[in-house]
């Protein structure tokens, strides 16, 4: 019988393709039910969660919510996700 749950080791990146240390991580969309998740990524930007098998969008946005991205992915296909964060839009 196949794990219906996989390891997803991501990245999170500036504009500058630099680590973005302890940025959130947050699953904004899943085409599972699932519970809210968020975490910090570590200082050297890296994250891991495990997910089951879907669709997903991740979002990230840094400590002090000046960057912000998301990516979307699939599980199992897309085991290593990488955000690249943009400057967040003024409001």
């Amino acid at each position: 019988m196949n794990d219906p749950w996989h390891r997803i080791e991501g990245s999170v990146r500036g504009p500058d393709d630099q680590p973005v240390a302890e940025a959130f991580v947050s699953i904004a969309k899943a085409s599972v039910v699932l519970p809210e998740i968020v975490q910090m990524a570590t200082r050297d930007g890296t994250f891991a969660m495990m997910l089951p098998a879907g669709e997903f969008t991740l979002k990230a946005w840094s400590a002090d919510g000046a960057l912000t991205g998301e990516q979307r992915f699939q599980v199992p296909r897309d085991l290593h996700p990488r955000i690249v964060l943009h400057p967040a839009p003024s409001s």
